[in-house]
C-alpha cells in the first residue's frame, strides 16, 4: 500500500516507524562497536602479558649476573614498572569478566605526589 492518501500526499507520520526503526539500528550498531572494541582490548591484553614475562625474566638474568650498581637500579625500576603496567592490564581484564573491585585503601598522598613517576 502506498504511502499518503489517494492523491499520493505523504504525511508525516508515515515516517514515525522509519524513524524509530532507523534509531534501533544506530543503537544495535553502536552496541556492536562496543562490543567489539571489547573483544579487540580482551585480546590485546591477553597478548600484552607474553613480551612483559619475557621481560621481566631477561631482567632477573641480567640483575643477578650483573655486579654494576647502576645496571641493577636500572633493571629495578624497569621490572617495578613492568609490574605497574602488568597491574593495570589484570584491572582491565578483570573489569572486563565483571569481576572488579575497588581497592580501597589509605593513600599517603604527600609521599605519592613527591614520588618520581619512574620511581
Amino acid at each position: 500500500m502506498p504511502l499518503g492518501d489517494h492523491d499520493g500526499a505523504v504525511c508525516a507520520g508515515d515516517f514515525q516507524p522509519a524513524r524509530h526503526h532507523s534509531r534501533f539500528v544506530q543503537e544495535v550498531i553502536r552496541k556492536e562497536r562496543i562490543t567489539l572494541i571489547g573483544e579487540m582490548a580482551n585480546s590485546f591484553l591477553h597478548d600484552f602479558r607474553s613480551p612483559v614475562t619475557s621481560v621481566q625474566l631477561a631482567l632477573g638474568a641480567i640483575t643477578k649476573r650483573s655486579d654494576d650498581e647502576a645496571t641493577r637500579q636500572a633493571c629495578d625500576t624497569i621490572s617495578r614498572q613492568l609490574r605497574r603496567m602488568s597491574s593495570m592490564v589484570e584491572d582491565v581484564l578483570q573489569y572486563a569478566r565483571g569481576n572488579s573491585n575497588l581497592d580501597r585503601r589509605p593513600v599517603a598522598l604527600r609521599r605519592a605526589v613527591r614520588r618520581p613517576a619512574l620511581a
